[in-house]
């Protein structure tokens, strides 16, 4: 199951999962990008991606990943910011930098 929304300027996903064996975990995938323009053909581009993987002793994996900058003729470029969280005992990462990225559907 998962809940989709796509707009003009707006993207929504959310989709929930549960594994069901012998050790179950449950993970919920989400992503928000925002679009608007600002002038002919120049967008603000802005996307956060997010997951969330636990298993019945706590957290597995998590992390948000965060990008802001423009998009020219269907090429995002701009700053990236990402925390992975990995483990019962919170290692964190944190990783800054920029990214270019085209679009291609």
């Amino acid at each position: 199951m998962q809940y989709a929304y796509a707009g003009e300027k707006l993207l929504f996903l959310l989709a929930p999962r549960i594994n069901i064996e012998p050790d179950p975990c449950w993970a919920v995938m989400t992503i928000v990008q925002f679009r608007p323009a600002l002038i002919e053909r120049i967008e603000l581009y802005t996307r956060m991606q997010l997951l969330n993987l636990f298993d019945r002793n706590g957290n597995i994996k998590s992390y948000p990943w965060m990008r802001l900058g423009l998009e020219i003729h269907d090429i995002q470029f701009g700053l990236a910011f990402n925390l992975d969280e990995h483990g019962l005992h919170s290692s964190l990462k944190t990783n800054f930098g920029v990214f270019l990225r085209k679009e291609i559907f």
